[in-house]
């Protein structure tokens, strides 16, 4: 994977105040180090946003709500991509997030898949996937 320069604290509590969520510590520790990556992670390629693409992306869809699974839930998170269609997101429900990945066309409950209950889990789950 190729790694970009590490983040700062104040970017990441500044997505959280604008986005409205609390980002997970793996994920935090993850963006002090390297704020985003791309490159495969098994069979899959991953690309994780820069802090600042990610709150462009997360901005823009919070006034339109399009990236809500119904009119009932919080919107999701975006963090990333697999370069295509497909994007990997946080979904906070209770006081835990899941990771979930969903197709860019069609954020509906019915078509996203669980990629993993932390940061950590969701790589481990891509590096074994075929």
């Amino acid at each position: 994977m190729e790694f970009n320069p590490p983040t700062t604290v104040d970017r990441l509590d500044e997505f959280e105040n604008i986005i409205g969520i609390s980002l997970p510590h793996e994920y935090r520790e993850f963006m002090l180090t390297s704020n985003g990556a791309l490159g495969f992670v098994g069979s899959t390629y991953l690309m994780i946003w820069s802090i600042e693409e990610a709150l462009e992306i997360n901005r823009s869809s919070l006034d339109d709500r399009t990236l809500c699974l119904d009119d009932e839930s919080p919107p999701v998170v975006c963090f990333g991509s697999d370069g295509g269609g497909m994007a990997f997101a946080f979904e906070k429900r209770t006081e835990d997030t899941a990771i979930i990945t969903f197709p860019f066309i069609s954020i509906i409950r019915e078509e996203y898949e669980y990629c993993g209950k932390s940061f950590r889990e969701f790589l481990q789950n891509l590096a074994k996937a075929v």
